[in-house]
């Protein structure tokens, strides 16, 4: 009787430590899920749309700065905020004649909010984003801007973003993603792709 109950005391201990070896086990993108992360990307921009023919716009860059708010387990919402840098060229007919816009250039800055869907269980996570904002235009041609023809302006602008990002640590994370944005009010669409690095905070 004596040994039954040792060896029951020692099945229990035994049993009791088991949780207790998952503590070390290697990180996860589960094990990050509801932790809020900040990330910055940048990459090329290939525009297209009416708005990109008359402004002879060319394959651009851009940044953006993103933060991550998970509210669940795999849903979280998005704010980003970026700035993307054109060249122009060829001629814009306006009012006062035809304008030669080579080499001026246009600012693209986007201010958007969104819900993104995170999949997958390991170190690396595809997700999926759909944002919507505006887009802020600045057209740098010089003190002769036409502004009737081409102006300051901020537009209604939506976009679908899928991405794949890979933790190597337990904060830091390497991501690679594809965004296509639409701009309403004038017909300005682009493909982006774009390279960053989030941090869990």
């Amino acid at each position: 009787m004596k040994y039954l109950i040792r060896a029951v005391f020692l099945l229990t201990v035994l049993c009791g430590s088991l949780p207790a070896f998952g503590q070390d086990e290697p990180y996860t993108y589960q094990a990050a899920a509801k932790k809020d992360r900040i990330a910055l990307d940048g990459g090329l921009i290939f525009p297209f749309g009416s708005v990109s023919t008359g402004l002879d716009l060319k394959t651009a860059w851009g940044i953006n700065l993103n933060f991550w708010k998970f509210i669940s387990d795999r849903s979280f919402g998005v704010v980003t905020i970026g700035n993307s840098f054109y060249s122009l060229g060829g001629e814009v007919q306006t009012d006062s004649g035809l304008i030669d816009l080579t080499g001026f250039t246009m600012n693209a800055t986007p201010l958007l909010g969104g819900i993104g869907y995170a999949f997958g269980d390991g170190d690396l996570h595809p997700y999926v984003i759909i944002h919507g904002g505006a887009t802020f235009i600045t057209v740098n041609i010089g003190e002769n801007r036409p502004s009737e023809q081409i102006n300051n302006e901020a537009y209604f602008t939506l976009a679908g973003t899928a991405g794949v990002g890979y933790g190597v640590t337990d904060h830091l994370s390497f991501m690679f993603s594809g965004r296509y944005t639409k701009m309403f009010g004038e017909d300005l669409q682009s493909i982006a792709l774009l390279f960053g690095v989030s941090y869990r905070l």
